[in-house]
């Protein structure tokens, strides 16, 4: 057995088998997909922290603030605009280089970091395959089959939960998308 495979045996049940093992290809920051998403989350963000500059300094310098004051309610009013700024590199990043993925004789497994992401699979589990120019693809499972591909990255890196129950993931940006549908349980693809 692989030492890839090895990673995952604490976390199989009795009697369940790997099938396959992946991991994202490199990811892109400006990926063609999610390139208008970031372009206007990095908008709205900057909008937000230039507003708050022109709207909020002449007032504090009016009523009298001081400089340590200005700064602690800058950061506090300018924290979501730049955690909006931050999070397409910080996904990337997470896709990148910390997650990995399963496919077992039951389930679909999906790792980042220290969290872990579990679905059942089976005969009934829907599939669907989108191929990208550059030899890689996704692989759309449960309830992520039929989303737009901007909803891929978070749903990868989420993925879609019912009640805590795990109905939808992609495995994202992985070589061969094919070949990982086709270890699927009785999958059908759509």
């Amino acid at each position: 057995m692989s030492d890839s495979n090895e990673k995952w045996n604490k976390h199989l049940l009795e009697g369940e088998k790997i099938l396959w093992t992946g991991r994202p290809s490199e990811v892109k920051l400006l990926d063609t997909s999610n390139k208008g998403m970031t372009f206007l989350l990095w908008a709205v963000g900057a909008i937000w922290i230039i507003l708050s500059f022109v709207l909020y300094i002449p007032r504090a310098a009016a009523i009298g603030n001081t400089g340590v004051q200005l700064v602690i309610v800058m950061l506090v009013m300018d924290c979501i605009p730049l955690l909006m700024i931050m999070m397409p590199i910080s996904d990337a990043k997470n896709l990148s280089s910390y997650t990995e993925y399963a496919v077992t004789s039951q389930r679909i497994l999906m790792q980042n970091k220290d969290k872990m992401i579990t679905m059942p699979a089976g005969p009934g589990t829907a599939v669907e395959v989108r191929r990208r120019g550059n030899g890689t693809g996704h692989v759309l499972l449960g309830d992520a089959v039929g989303k737009p591909d901007k909803r891929l990255r978070s749903i990868a890196l989420q993925g879609l939960d019912q009640d805590r129950m795990y109905t939808g993931m992609v495995l994202y940006h992985i070589a061969d998308p094919e070949k990982a549908a086709a270890c699927l349980p009785g999958h059908q693809r759509r």
